[in-house]
């Protein structure tokens, strides 16, 4: 019975990283999916841009995973 709670604070610990490399992850691939879009905007300020369909779905998508992590984190790994 000694031995149970450092498994789960092991576990803990491993879940935590895990999901804190994959929000990183997200973060990152946001991040150069939005820095050439930011760019184009500020160099040619005023003219319309059209989006390409993989650049919405992986915005979208990497901002759904980073959400998803910071939620089930918040939800189940117990910080202390």
């Amino acid at each position: 019975m000694a031995h149970e709670a450092p498994v789960a604070a092991d576990r803990s610990f491993v879940v935590y990283v895990t999901l804190l490399l994959v929000q990183t992850g997200a973060a990152s691939t946001l991040f150069w999916m939005i820095f050439p879009l930011f760019q184009k905007l500020v160099m040619r300020s005023g003219e319309a841009e059209e989006l390409d369909i993989f650049v919405v779905i992986g915005v979208v998508s990497a901002a759904t995973v980073m959400q998803m992590c910071y939620w089930a984190r918040y939800r189940y790994v117990a910080v202390s």
